[in-house]
């Protein structure tokens, strides 16, 4: 970032530039990188509860779209701090890559790729396994069913 400034590209409300607006040409930058991490998350997120792309996702345009939707949003928020004239598109292009990157990374820590049929899943779930399953499936009978002995005796 601060090599816009010794390059000569300042913003159009300075009448002087200096080393110090580098911090915030910074902070521009983070909050578009935190605007697109937390709604790419989001959108990783929902393509994989989706199913998106994967093979009983396919050709369910619906599902993209909806997963697509934060993204759209995050991309607005950059255009509109574009649209003053006192932002680059350079910084916005950069901190949306940059969010793009650990939104991906936080998602890919706790979910499988989005082209696997488990995808929806997470991995403490997958690997927990039947007994997890087994578990929140007798709960949830006990909550239908209240009769007190029949709870005791599935759990």
């Amino acid at each position: 970032m601060a090599v816009a400034l010794h390059c000569g590209v300042y913003f159009p409300d300075c009448l002087y530039c200096s080393r110090d607006n580098a911090a915030a040409v910074e902070s521009r930058c983070t909050s578009w990188t935190f605007a697109f991490s937390g709604l790419g998350f989001t959108t990783f997120y929902l393509a994989g509860k989706l199913h998106c792309f994967t093979e009983n996702g396919r050709g369910k345009s619906w599902r993209l779209c909806a997963a697509i939707l934060p993204l759209y949003c995050a991309m607005m928020i950059a255009l509109s701090r574009m649209c003053d004239y006192k932002h680059h598109w350079q910084d916005a292009f950069v901190g949306g890559i940059i969010g793009l990157i650990f939104a991906y990374i936080c998602y890919r820590q706790h979910y499988p790729p989005l082209g696997n049929t488990a995808c929806h899943k997470s991995y403490v779930s997958l690997s927990l396994g039947d007994e997890y399953t087994q578990h929140f499936s007798s709960n949830v009978q006990c909550l239908f069913w209240p009769d007190v002995s029949l709870c005791n005796l599935i759990s």
